[in-house]
């Protein structure tokens, strides 16, 4: 056996796993830009339940953010929703 009959499947193989890795990354940094704005979003979501203020995306037209974030629907067991996405978000980046 010579190394030099090995040397092309071995750069190939090679090149594969870069790519598999490259790909894997992206997919990593993707996900965790995602769990970011995610984190942002629960944070403001929660804050603005627990301290009972305003939303910013105020009743406009069809869209009525302060009426989702009072209704029956945000809280489960007495816990705002947006306070378990936070949760969840910040397992995913963690």
């Amino acid at each position: 056996m010579t190394t030099e009959a090995q040397t092309p499947a071995v750069r190939i193989q090679q090149q594969e796993s870069f790519s598999e890795v490259t790909e894997r990354d992206w997919l990593r940094w993707i996900g965790l830009a995602m769990a970011v704005i995610g984190i942002g979003v629960g944070a403001y979501l929660s804050y603005t339940k627990l301290s009972d203020t305003d939303v910013i995306c105020t009743s406009s037209g069809s869209i009525d953010c302060a009426g989702v974030q009072d209704s029956v629907y945000s809280e489960i067991a007495g816990v705002p929703i947006a306070l378990l996405g936070l949760g969840a978000y910040v397992t995913i980046f963690g």
